[in-house]
């Protein structure tokens, strides 16, 4: 019954799509995380120029 069904190429076939969904919901995953870090990353360089820019008006021109 088994063979006549083709069981085990199907099988195979199915296993072999999963493990490409599976292989594409890995670099999704991991393309976000980097996204995520990018973002991350741009923050703290802005609040880095804010705090430089803060320092100047401060010590140097007197405001603030």
């Amino acid at each position: 019954m088994a063979g006549y069904l083709e069981l085990k190429q199907r099988l195979t076939l199915i296993q072999h799509k999963l493990n490409t969904v599976n292989d594409v919901l890995a670099l999704v995953a991991a393309e976000l995380r980097h996204q995520n870090s990018s973002a991350l990353e741009w923050i703290i360089i802005l609040l880095i120029v804010f705090e430089i820019l803060v320092f100047i008006f401060h010590y140097w021109l007197g405001w603030i």
